[in-house]
């Protein structure tokens, strides 16, 4: 494969995209063009390494809704990640976070006595629904 100047522009950028496989990508796309590399972000806005602002209009897959850098939410993670970082909701453990939110969001349902169900997977997801209609259901 021939050097460009686009290839000497990206020497000593973030090695090893080689090997990486992106997903929802064309493979032999990105195995031929570097990615946008993105660095950083800031309120709905994303970063890329030289420094140029996109808006980032899919909040990274929808995991980023509440947006970049916003110190409230920074602050509020560092202290979660200090206590207890992650810890699933299942097989009769939780942790008072999720009790916490639990409650809260069922104040604000419209429904009377609603309950609340946490999944990190949209399997998960999947499997809370039939379960719930099986358990209503009996």
């Amino acid at each position: 494969m021939a050097v460009t100047g686009d290839d000497q522009a990206n020497q000593g950028r973030n090695t090893g995209v080689e090997r990486l496989m992106l997903g929802f990508s064309n493979l032999r796309e990105t195995r031929e063009q570097r990615p946008m590399v993105l660095t950083g972000g800031d309120g709905v806005f994303v970063i890329d390494e030289d420094g140029r602002r996109f808006l980032d209009a899919s909040a990274s897959f929808y995991c980023a809704a509440l947006g970049y850098s916003n110190e409230r939410l920074v602050a509020a993670a560092h202290k979660q990640m200090q206590a207890m970082p992650f810890y699933v909701s299942a097989q009769q453990r939780t942790v008072p976070a999720v009790i916490e939110l639990a409650e809260r969001m069922a104040a604000m349902s419209p429904v009377k006595d609603a309950h609340v169900a946490f999944g990190a997977t949209g399997s998960e997801a999947n499997e809370f629904a039939l379960k719930f209609m099986r358990y209503r259901n009996m």
